[in-house]
């Protein structure tokens, strides 16, 4: 069992912010008498219980999680503001009847709760419920670890606020209450300006990425919920018991010296969101130089990050794709790559709502540009560089694949001679040995096996069936060989396909599963615990690489397909990944 010193900590975080405002609330409320305050603050924290398991419905489910959370991390605002405004008009600790609260104000309380703990407890949820279904003893003891510290530290200072002072409870209240506020608008400015809800929202959403509830500063600021509210308890404590003026500045200057060395000692122990690693080399260095980075073993990629190379492709190594990442000069809306050539589906520069497949070296230099119709949907290329493919959306509302009415174009293209093959509906389809041929025909999620690029696999709807088919592009051929596989990628060793599926109603619904090819037996890939609507990218032959989307950006993933781990962020701010382990260029210059 390994503990998840990262898991601990991001779990402690939510949970801190989750049980410290009801423990903070309640001891408030209990010492100034006020019992109704008491009974509705028990019954919204009785009421987070089942909006908990909603909420890990919704997160499971939905495309705007980024909304969703922008929408609770605002309610919570509002409570939190309310109480803030009480705590800070009391001028002591003062007994008050509880006849004053009514029952609107007492239903607003028990709802302000719910909401300001359930906003944690189902992003929790979510986690508990995907490290359960992978069987991860290390991610189950690390959450658990963290949410009974958590509940250790709120009871605590519950036990606490019972033998404090008045004014030193009044202090330490007044503090969190600032503080909770000052946390909750940085989150809630935060998430709505990633779901795009605010003017200049991309402006907004990359100043506050570094204070944001996934970042270091933002793990680590919830413990100074309680640290500092504890300290300045305890400075008033200290004030009221020692006259001697010299002790109590020795004493009083020693809390902020034990706050830093706090904070000090955090840092240092900062956990990395690392992904299994691809190879053991060592990590590259920084460096903005994409052709040098394409000498290693890299990822080449979409950028999604809101600066000047948005919508570029770009390369990270590897093994360490947080060390550094460089941009091409390719504006791309999906890429691709495979030995000495890539495509990069890009618009055209003279028309609006056009676009060409650009055929690039591995230099990254435009070789040739072929005119494609409609708007992007995927791109893949063999390894070997001989063959590339494009899907691109004809019709259809959303040009998705959720919808009923929608129509693609899959192209098959020689990108060694820039020149176009064949519309894969121009193949020849073969269903239980006989020969098929339906309008309706549609290609899509084409993936070549590494050991043959005459060789590949793709997903066929027909009769509102999604079809897996195996090609043979020498014999112009597709043969279909299983049911309901959308968007197939086929494992390194050939082995296994990695696809998506609709488990649900909901559009959110999208989850992978993986086929073994030998005994055409399938499963769910329960470590990607979120919805997944994505043509994935094989990391190595147990690790499937792939994007999710939030609200405009989007972060590459990395899951293991025998459940063993949790998925978790691969790199930031990217999309479309390719794992290029060298290019021949590489391969000549090392030879």
């Amino acid at each position: 069992m390994v503990f998840d010193t990262a898991l601990f900590t991001r779990t402690l975080s939510q949970s801190l912010q989750a049980l410290l405002v009801v423990a903070f609330c309640g001891a408030w409320a209990r010492e100034t008498g006020r019992r109704q305050l008491v009974v509705s603050i028990r019954r919204g924290l009785s009421m987070a219980v089942p909006a908990t398991f909603l909420g890990i419905w919704l997160f499971e489910r939905t495309t705007h999680q980024a909304l969703w959370e922008a929408t609770f991390a605002t309610c919570t605002l509002a409570g939190a503001v309310a109480f803030a405004i009480a705590v800070w008009r009391d001028s002591s600790l003062e007994r008050r009847s509880s006849a004053e609260f009514l029952p609107i104000r007492l239903a607003f309380i028990v709802a302000a709760v719910a909401v300001a703990v359930s906003r944690q407890t189902s992003e929790i949820g979510v986690t508990f419920h995907a490290a359960i279904t992978v069987r991860s003893i290390g991610a189950i003891a690390s959450m658990c670890a963290a949410f009974v510290s958590a509940v250790v530290a709120s009871g605590a200072w519950a036990s606490c606020a019972r033998r404090m002072s008045p004014a030193a409870l009044l202090k330490a209240s007044r503090l969190f209450a600032m503080l909770f506020v000052a946390q909750v608008a940085l989150y809630a400015f935060h998430e709505s300006a990633e779901a795009r809800l605010l003017p200049l929202s991309d402006v907004f959403h990359a100043a506050t990425e570094p204070y944001g509830p996934d970042s270091q500063f933002g793990m680590y600021a919830s413990v100074f919920l309680l640290i500092l509210p504890v300290m300045a308890a305890s400075a008033a404590a200290i004030s009221e018991r020692v006259t001697d003026p010299v002790t109590n500045i020795v004493v009083l200057g020693a809390l902020p010296a034990l706050c830093l060395a706090v904070l000090v000692s955090g840092a240092l122990m900062q956990p990395t969101n690392a992904a299994p690693a691809a190879s053991s080399q060592p990590s590259a260095p920084v460096t903005r130089d994409a052709n040098a980075l394409a000498q290693l073993p890299h990822l080449l990629f979409r950028s999604t990050r809101r600066d000047g190379d948005r919508g570029r492709a770009a390369v990270a190594p590897l093994d360490a794709p947080d060390t550094g990442r460089a941009p091409t000069g390719l504006q791309c809306a999906r890429v691709s790559f495979g030995a000495d050539r890539g495509i990069c589906i890009a618009a055209r520069p003279d028309a609006k709502d056009r676009y060409d497949a650009v055929v690039f070296d591995s230099g990254f230099a435009p070789l040739f540009r072929l005119p494609l119709e409609g708007f992007p949907s995927r791109t893949r290329t063999s390894r070997d560089g001989r063959y590339g493919v494009t899907t691109m959306f004809l019709a259809g509302e959303s040009h998705g694949y959720a919808g009923v009415d929608f129509s693609t174009k899959t192209t098959l293209f020689d990108v060694r001679r820039g020149i176009p093959i064949a519309d894969l509906e121009e193949f020849t389809t073969i269903r239980d040995g006989k020969r098929i041929k339906a309008p309706d025909f549609n290609f899509w999620g084409v993936t070549f096996t590494a050991a043959d690029s005459n060789v590949f696999y793709a997903t066929l709807r027909t009769a509102k069936s999604n079809l897996l088919v195996r090609g043979d592009i020498a014999a112009r051929t597709v043969t279909v060989i299983h049911d309901n596989v959308e968007c197939p990628s086929v494992s390194p060793d050939g082995r296994h396909i990695a696809f998506k599926r609709l488990d649900g109603p909901l559009a959110g619904e999208w989850k992978l599963h993986v086929l073994d090819l030998a005994t055409m037996t399938e499963r769910p890939i329960a470590s990607a615990y979120y919805y997944v609507d994505d043509q994935v990218e094989w990391l190595d032959n147990l690790h499937i690489l792939y994007a999710l989307p939030h609200m405009g950006t989007a972060d590459v993933w990395v899951a293991s397909i025998d459940d063993r781990e949790l998925a978790r962020v691969f790199l930031y701010d990217a999309e479309s990944p390719i794992v290029v382990h060298a290019t021949a260029a590489a391969a000549v210059t090392t030879h």
